[in-house]
C-alpha cells in the first residue's frame, strides 16, 4: 500500500506539471505531454496497486478474464 501511495503522489505532481514547476522554479517546458502522460501511467499504477492490495482472496488475480 506504501507503494501506491507513492505512485498516488507523484502521479499527481507529474499531472500537475505545469504548475508545481512554477512553484518550486524548475524550468517550465515548452510541451507538457510526456510530463502528463507519465503522471497518468503512475496514478493508474496506483489505483491497480490498491485494487490489488484489496480485492478478496478467492476473486480475479492480475489481468485475468476466466
Amino acid at each position: 500500500m506504501v507503494d501506491a501511495i507513492v505512485n498516488y503522489a507523484i502521479g499527481f505532481l507529474y499531472i500537475l506539471y505545469p504548475f508545481v514547476a512554477e512553484t518550486i522554479g524548475v524550468p517550465i517546458v515548452e510541451n507538457s505531454f510526456y510530463p502528463s502522460i507519465l503522471g497518468a501511467v503512475l496514478f493508474g499504477i496506483g489505483i491497480a496497486l490498491t485494487i490489488e492490495c484489496y480485492r478478496k482472496q478467492g476473486g480475479i488475480v492480475g489481468l485475468a478474464f476466466t
